[in-house]
């Protein structure tokens, strides 16, 4: 996925970012949140509406994932790049402690850059 720049201040993006919601498919609540300069990590915890919605996870059952915004301004405009610890991105500033919070999506080669990434600091 690329990038979309649609705010006006970084604020107002991080704060849309941050933001429980719902849609026809989904139910989206964030559970906790931390920002390592512009990236922001995220336990997120998604209820979906219908099967087949997120692969492997049935209507009404709760799977909680690990995201991550890389945020960035082009043209006067805050925008996100979002991805997840299933597509491992090369990001390793993820809280040690929101690593035992994620149930879906998991990545054991991304989880042990977090730890070596923590035990070096």
């Amino acid at each position: 996925m690329g990038w979309l720049f649609s705010h006006p201040t970084r604020d107002a993006l991080i704060s849309e970012l941050l933001a429980n919601g719902e849609t026809t498919n989904c139910t989206r609540t964030v559970l906790d949140h931390h920002l390592v300069g512009n990236v922001l990590w995220q336990v997120v915890k998604l209820v979906p509406k219908r099967d087949g919605v997120i692969r492997g996870v049935a209507a009404g059952e709760t799977c909680t994932l690990i995201g991550c915004d890389l945020l960035d301004i082009h043209g006067g405009q805050w925008g996100h790049k979002s991805l997840n610890e299933s597509s491992g991105p090369f990001y390793w500033s993820c809280p040690l402690h929101f690593l035992s919070r994620a149930t879906h999506g998991i990545n054991p080669v991304w989880r042990e850059g977090v730890r070596r990434y923590h035990a070096a600091r």
